[in-house]
C-alpha cells in the first residue's frame, strides 16, 4: 500500500474508533448532562478539525485532484458519490452543533447515530475504492501526494493538533471503556 493511501487508511481506523467512542458516550447513562455537553463538544470539535478538515481535506484537495485529471469516467463518478458523502457528513457535524447549542441531548444523539451510519459506509467504500486505486499510482506520485498531505495538516489544523487530537482521544478511551 503507497504512503498516501496509507495514510488515508490510517486515519480511517483512528475516525472509526472515535465513531465507536461515540457509541459508548451514547450509552452513558450515568454522567451529567454538563459532562456530556463538554465530551459532546469534543466530539464535534473532532470531527469539524480532524474528520473533516484534516482528512476529507486531503482527500478532495490532493488525492480527488490528482484522480480526476486521469480523466476516468468511472472514477469521476465515484469521487462525485464520495464529495456527496463528505458533504452529507459536514450537515450532520453541523445538525449535532446546532443541537448543543441549545443543550437537546436526544436530538445531538440522533444526528450523532446518522453521521455514525453514513460515515461507517462511507470508510468501507473508500477503503475498497482505495484498494483499487493504490495500484494505478506510483510510488513518486504515493511520495508527491503524501508530501502534500503533510503540508495541508500544517496548514489546515497547525503544527501539533493531531497529535493533542489523539490524546483527546485517548481520554476517551480510557474514560469511555470503564462505562
Amino acid at each position: 500500500m503507497g504512503k498516501a493511501i496509507q495514510d488515508l487508511r490510517n486515519e480511517h481506523t483512528s475516525i472509526h474508533h472515535v465513531l465507536n467512542l461515540m457509541d459508548r458516550m451514547l450509552m452513558d447513562y450515568t454522567s451529567q448532562p454538563s459532562v456530556k455537553l463538554r465530551y459532546y463538544n469534543e466530539l464535534t470539535t473532532f470531527y469539524k478539525v480532524f474528520a473533516d478538515a484534516c482528512h476529507h481535506g486531503k482527500e478532495e484537495r490532493y488525492l480527488f485532484r490528482y484522480l480526476h485529471s486521469l480523466n476516468d469516467e468511472k472514477i469521476d463518478g465515484i469521487l462525485e458519490e464520495l464529495k456527496g458523502e463528505h458533504t452529507q457528513a459536514r450537515l450532520w457535524v453541523a445538525q449535532m452543533d446546532d443541537a448543543l447549542t441549545v443543550e437537546d441531548l436526544n436530538e445531538f444523539a440522533r444526528c450523532a447515530r446518522e453521521y455514525r451510519n453514513l460515515l461507517t459506509l462511507h470508510i468501507e467504500r473508500e477503503d475498497r475504492f482505495f484498494a483499487l486505486i493504490d495500484g494505478m499510482m506510483t510510488d513518486e506520485v504515493q511520495r508527491v501526494i503524501f508530501s502534500e498531505f503533510e503540508l495541508h495538516e500544517e496548514d489546515v489544523i497547525g503544527y501539533g493538533v493531531h497529535e493533542e487530537l489523539h490524546k483527546m482521544i485517548d481520554q476517551w478511551g480510557e474514560i469511555f471503556s470503564r462505562k
